[in-house]
């Protein structure tokens, strides 16, 4: 059953007699409500107002908001669509819902815009950062009457496929899924895993395809990207720093322009030149990029390694294919949900690859295992175990790289202990 809220200002109905301007404080917690839509006159909304209302999917909120109280939408765990503007009292989504935790324990809790699929901003400006890291985000849709976008406003939307500018907009457009200023043909965004930027673009933004607010992809990876490839044209003579930091996964860089690649776009030369490939025409890459319903592989070299989930909110990685040879570099770096990793046929690890997965409690080998990269489960869950299918004298011949010690705890068949004395 649909629960509609929707406010009509000047009606008969309205308190008082007159204009709507506060929703107070916890005014609809608890409630049914399906769907939510404020109209121009709206100013306050008070603390948690639509706190937990689990079943709501849809929120329309107008520019006239000037002030909002603590996470109004708290808890609000299955929005899927929402459309306001951040010129006025909303600086960020995350003001909205709230953000991102982890318990002692580190188990990770997610916030309620998780669930976002669809941000629809209207107002004239939108910030630095505005959407950073709302890595569930499908499409983002730019109102007709935005006027100003700061570089980097979109910096950190990895799993966005869509941007999307409202028919009559006439300082901005889309095109190719890229956000383009039309005076200067510049592009401010872009979404999506295989990009081709128009080839009348003559400038990149700072931050356009960054995937995180990190400056160096390949020095602190990223929480979480699905850009794999990019075509930049001849026609760009200019790229702002990091405008792909972050991409730890951009494996097929194609670059028509005369502008240098380097690391202060937030790519990692000296690591990508390792696993990357660089094109400067339009030949083929030999390296071949699948995305499956749950996984992404890479065929490189004749074999195939794993470059990470699809999509963004998987739990496990107990299903891996058997023909992947290996794990790329930051494959899970940042994944917030897995919590355990079966790689029993995986023959290689490259570095960084589990990095920073706050909920990873397990990861099980088998004695295929040849070589383990550095920092392969850098800042990861303490308590967390590998468990390894052979002895620890198999595990003590395997090739490993410097710093691949993650001081965690190694269940062998024959003994348990600390990696430190391996």
């Amino acid at each position: 059953m649909m629960v509609r809220l929707v406010i009509v200002q000047h009606s008969p109905q309205s308190i008082g007699g007159g204009n709507i301007e506060t929703i107070g404080r916890f005014a609809f917690e608890h409630t049914a409500l399906t769907s939510v839509e404020l109209p121009d006159g709206v100013t306050t909304i008070g603390n948690q107002a639509f706190n937990y209302c689990q079943q709501l999917t849809d929120i329309v909120l107008p520019t006239s908001i000037s002030t909002i109280g603590d996470y109004p939408f708290n808890q609000c765990d299955h929005v899927e669509n929402i459309e306001l503007a951040f010129d006025g009292g909303i600086s960020s989504l995350k003001s909205l819902f709230g953000g991102h935790w982890w318990d002692n324990s580190q188990h990770y809790y997610y916030s309620s815009e998780d669930s976002l699929r669809v941000v629809t901003i209207n107002g004239a400006s939108i910030g630095y950062q505005t959407l950073h890291n709302y890595f569930t985000l499908d499409k983002i849709v730019v109102g007709k009457t935005v006027n100003n976008i700061v570089n980097g406003a979109f910096s950190g939307i990895g799993n966005a496929s869509e941007i999307e500018v409202e028919s009559g907009n006439v300082k901005y457009k889309s095109d190719n899924n890229c956000l383009i200023e039309i005076a200067t043909n510049k592009v401010i965004a872009g979404a999506g895993s295989f990009i081709v930027i128009p080839d009348y673009v003559t400038e990149i933004a700072e931050w356009a395809f960054a995937r995180s607010s990190r400056n160096y992809s390949a020095n602190y990876g990223t929480e979480y990207n699905n850009l794999y490839e990019i075509t930049i044209p001849a026609s760009v003579t200019s790229i702002g720093d990091y405008a792909f930091a972050g991409c730890s996964k951009l494996v097929h860089i194609r670059n028509l322009s005369s502008v240098t690649l380097d690391i202060s776009l937030g790519i990692n030369i000296s690591n990508s030149h390792q696993y990357t490939e660089f094109l400067s025409d339009n030949s083929a890459f030999q390296n071949e990029i699948v995305v499956g319903e749950k996984y992404v592989t890479y065929q490189m070299n004749n074999k195939k390694y794993l470059l990470g989930f699809s999509r963004y909110g998987f739990t496990d990685a107990n299903d891996i294919p058997n023909d992947i040879y290996g794990i790329f570099s930051y494959a899970f770096y940042g994944d917030c949900f897995v919590t355990e990793i079966n790689i029993q046929n995986i023959s290689e690890i490259l570095s960084d690859a589990f990095g920073d997965t706050k909920s990873l409690k397990t990861i099980r080998m088998s004695t295929l295992l040849t070589k383990i990269g550095g920092s392969f489960l850098i800042n990861t869950y303490e308590q967390i175990k590998i468990y390894y299918g052979g002895t620890l004298q198999q595990f003590r011949a395997i090739t490993k790289e410097q710093y691949w010690n993650p001081h965690r705890t190694l269940v062998c068949t024959d003994q348990t202990v600390n990696t430190d004395d391996v």
